[in-house]
């Protein structure tokens, strides 16, 4: 026997009167329950193609590009104070820093696709009443919908923007690398590998993007 009038444990407790409140014993549902709809799943999570297509840019974004555009900001700077070092400053100059731009654009679109590339255990983390049976319900399926589309964007950015600074950047150490005077041969080996590098990075591009559609 409890003292004090405390009702016994599992006990149904009855609800204060005039309160309104539906009273239900632990373990049966009320009303409201045996009448609702059960949710059931309005689709299913999807993945990019291929399936860490979204981490590659993200990592080339994140990691890469800017390494790759402190290193044009660098050779800028060298340029400016060593004007007499290539043949073509100014257009040297000009590769180099458009190829820093690009590239700190890529990183700013890398943050972006990385904001909707949302993965299915971030919606069963942090919403796990919208996610049925492993599958989104309509409301998680319109999200994922939405954050699909902007990904899709913002990886197609990324990948534009980085590519075309790094073609960008090898075409600068091309030209960087003509000296202002007379080409010997080993320098004209030199330039030769930078041409081919920048050559090969362009058929790789543009492979890419017929791959990809």
């Amino acid at each position: 026997m409890n003292s004090g009038g405390e009702a016994g444990a599992g006990a149904p407790h009855a609800a204060p009167e005039g309160s309104g409140a539906t009273v239900t014993s632990p373990g049966h549902p009320s009303a409201a329950e045996r009448t609702a709809t059960p949710k059931v799943p309005a689709g299913t999570w999807g993945a990019p193609s291929p399936i860490g297509y979204y981490a590659a840019l993200q990592s080339a974004g994140g990691i890469a590009a800017p390494l790759l555009a402190g290193f044009s900001f660098t050779m800028t700077s060298v340029l400016l104070t060593n004007p007499d070092v290539c043949r073509w400053q100014n257009v040297t100059l000009a590769l180099f820093v458009s190829a820093g731009i690009l590239l700190i654009f890529a990183v700013q679109t890398s943050l972006w696709l990385q904001s909707h590339a949302v993965k299915p255990s971030d919606y069963k983390e942090w919403y796990p009443d919208k996610v049925v049976e492993g599958y989104p319900d309509a409301d998680a399926f319109d999200w994922h919908t939405k954050n699909v589309a902007k990904a899709e964007a913002f990886a197609k950015a990324t990948r534009r923007l980085y590519n075309l600074g790094i073609l960008l950047l090898l075409a600068a150490v091309t030209t960087a690398v003509l000296p202002p005077s007379a080409v010997t041969t080993p320098r004209y080996v030199v330039v030769g590998v930078a041409a081919v590098g920048f050559v090969a990075e362009l058929v790789w591009v543009f492979k890419s993007r017929i791959k990809s559609g």
